[in-house]
């Protein structure tokens, strides 16, 4: 990564951007021919990973509140008109949780109720969960570290509390995604005159617990 950048938008910023047509067709895909039974059956983990949450080419990764997803995906398609490949990181938030889904239904089942309800073993499924989401949080980390630039929507949806420096959130992803970029290696700008260079992270929200995570955003 080269840079970080903080985007701040504002109700204005926001309904003006919401006007515009969504043409962003994703980075990230699930491969169509992906045999979800050999990724359940396999023990290798970097193998899941790379088969799930491969690499992908972009040029920006797309911070943002899981709340503005429809303004993330028009925001990445006027920067995509600039010729731009941009990343959306909700996009691979969807294919954990359908991972996820998965492995549950074959693995956590502890047994079925007469409406058809699935009752899931608490202990296995503490273990899923921990698996995929370290899965996908290694796979956010290393787009992070492909792309050039790194933007931060900083939105109502996103932000509790913002300062210059230091953000509360209410998103253990967004703290994540934050501090990664903070404190990731910087390398040389391959791209010039698409960007200023005036930066600095910040604000962010969502949680089912209201945990509340303290993140710097000087970049």
């Amino acid at each position: 990564m080269y840079r970080g950048f903080r985007l701040i938008l504002d109700a204005a910023n926001i309904k003006e951007i919401n006007m515009l047509n969504q043409g962003h067709k994703p980075v990230a895909k699930i491969n169509a021919d992906l045999d979800i039974d050999s990724v359940l059956d396999s023990q290798d983990a970097n193998w899941i990973m790379d088969t799930w949450f491969p690499n992908y080419d972009a040029d920006i990764f797309l911070s943002h509140s899981h709340n503005d997803c429809e303004l993330t995906r028009k925001l990445a398609d006027q920067l995509e008109r600039m010729g731009l490949k941009v990343f959306v990181d909700s996009e691979v938030w969807r294919y954990a949780s359908e991972l996820l889904r998965k492995i549950d239904d074959t693995y956590c089942v502890k047994n079925i109720d007469a409406d058809g309800s699935k009752i899931y073993a608490y202990e296995r499924r503490n273990k899923s969960t921990a698996h995929v989401y370290i899965m996908l949080a290694h796979a956010l980390t290393r787009m992070i570290d492909l792309t050039e630039c790194f933007i931060f929507l900083d939105t109502p949806n996103s932000s509790i509390t913002a300062s210059r420096n230091r953000v509360e959130t209410l998103s253990p992803w967004l703290y994540h995604e934050l501090t990664i970029a903070r404190i990731i290696a910087r390398r040389p700008c391959t791209r010039f005159g698409k960007f200023a260079e005036d930066t600095s992270l910040e604000n962010l929200n969502e949680s089912m617990l209201n945990l509340k995570y303290k993140a710097d955003t000087k970049g």
